[in-house]
């Protein structure tokens, strides 16, 4: 959105050679610990490096002109951040309901059970409390979910709407999304995927497909 230039590597973060803890890792010992993925490394000096969703969105956002107007939105925006974190992260887990670390296709007759209930019991209650902030807005229609500016929690809450959409609105869920009476959801979402620099992400090689199998 604000069209600042990033690369995007996968090397060096697992095994014993990584720089990731979970993984063992032992390499990169002057730069800040970092757990697991994602990581984002900030080029200055010293270099910035952190991982944890929540984390790099308010990092990145306060960097790059999102940040909150004020600390009670701040606040909030923490709140809409970690809240889509954890929407995500639940979600993620019925497609792993047998094994949390093992991959989708190794429990998949499971997988797909658990998370067609998850899509019909949790789903709703999770688009439900996204529902309500949006009414809870100042502007009254289609805006930014925290002040009367984009911030990095508009980011996150876009993000976690297009999961949802992207991964359960097939056949196997029966258009979980469509069906979902969430019109500001669904106004908000059509509002920031509009955005013109996100239009032209969106149809470049650097955004990449849902998997479809894990919100991811």
């Amino acid at each position: 959105d604000a069209r600042v230039e990033y690369t995007e590597i996968s090397e060096g973060l697992y095994g014993p050679d990584g720089m990731c803890d979970a993984f063992g890792g032992t390499k990169n010992e002057n730069i800040y610990p970092v757990m697991f993925p994602p990581i984002i490394c900030h080029r200055t000096d010293p270099p910035v490096m952190i991982n944890n969703t929540p984390a790099i969105v308010r990092f990145v956002g306060d960097s790059l002109g999102y940040a909150a107007a004020n600390i009670g939105d701040a606040a909030r925006c923490d709140q809409m951040v970690t809240n889509c974190a954890d929407f995500v992260a639940e979600g993620r887990g019925s497609f792993h309901p047998v094994d949390m670390k093992g991959s989708y296709d190794s429990q998949k007759e499971k997988a797909d059970e658990v998370s067609k209930v998850w899509s019909q019991k949790r789903l709703p209650i999770w688009l439900g409390h996204f529902e309500k902030c949006l009414a809870r807005t100042s502007h009254g229609g289609p805006g930014p979910i925290v002040g009367d500016k984009v911030t990095y929690a508009d980011f996150s809450l876009f993000q976690a709407l297009d999961a949802a959409k992207a991964q359960f609105n097939g056949d196997h869920y029966e258009q979980a999304w469509d069906k979902a009476e969430v019109p500001k959801c669904k106004a908000y979402h059509a509002f920031i995927a509009a955005r013109p620099n996100l239009v032209k992400y969106f149809a470049s090689d650097k955004c990449k497909p849902w998997a479809g199998d894990s919100m991811m």
